[in-house]
């Protein structure tokens, strides 16, 4: 995932982290717009598809 963190921040991206399926649903309190996002499949605490449904409520327009 570095790689691609890194790949993204050359390209002129700002790059928000999230290293569980909590801090991932938490984006919801970040201001600005978000682009787009890349979810990993299973993350410690919860799955890709349990994350992506709270994520689409917070922000539908990704």
């Amino acid at each position: 995932m570095k790689v691609t963190l890194k790949i993204l921040e050359k390209l002129g991206y700002s790059v928000l982290e999230a290293k569980t399926g909590q801090e991932a649903i938490n984006v919801k309190t970040f201001d600005d717009d978000i682009d787009f996002a890349i979810l990993d499949i299973l993350l410690p605490d919860m799955s890709s598809d349990a994350i992506y449904p709270f994520l689409m409520e917070a922000r539908p327009d990704i």
